[in-house]
């Protein structure tokens, strides 16, 4: 009944909260640890182009779950946001902010050159934060995931052909 429903939602939210949080540190360690330029897929393809083949049909051309609010669409959008970085389009700015009662090193994505790259998907995301970020107020890394899980940022999102 009701209350199924009710703890199936707290369920959901929280592990939103974890799978954004769990990958919001995942690409800090890789932005703190790493020489971005050494990052690609197979055969130098740009990172998020091969974790989209992992879902790829290889008859129809078709990428399954690529216009859904999934975990897979946020891990498509964290790759993405790497190959951004490698591409010398976005940096991550980290910040120590204070709350209330304790602080946080809060992550917000910069475009610091919005030419075009030589990918469309790549160009799609880049524009859509550009846009948000020149009429809004900055917005945490783990905002942009958090907001994707729950179906927002619908500009980040593939349009219908």
């Amino acid at each position: 009944g009701e209350k199924d429903m009710a703890e199936g939602a707290a369920i959901y939210v929280a592990l939103i909260e974890w799978f954004t949080e769990t990958l919001e540190i995942m690409l800090q360690d890789i932005f703190s640890r790493t020489e971005l330029s050494t990052i690609h897929g197979p055969s130098n393809i740009p990172l998020s182009e091969a974790f989209a083949l992992l879902w790829h049909n290889k008859e129809t051309g078709d990428v399954k779950g690529r216009k859904s609010a999934d975990e897979l669409s946020v891990a498509m959008f964290a790759t993405t946001i790497v190959d951004l970085m490698v591409s010398e389009r976005l940096s991550v700015e980290t910040v120590r902010e204070k709350h209330w009662i304790f602080s946080s090193d809060d992550s917000y994505l910069q475009v610091i050159n919005p030419a075009p790259t030589d990918a469309a998907g790549l160009d799609m995301v880049l524009q859509g934060i550009a846009a948000y970020t020149a009429k809004q107020k900055k917005r945490t890394l783990r905002g942009w995931l958090r907001d994707l899980a729950y179906g927002g940022n619908k500009e980040l999102r593939p349009k219908e052909v």
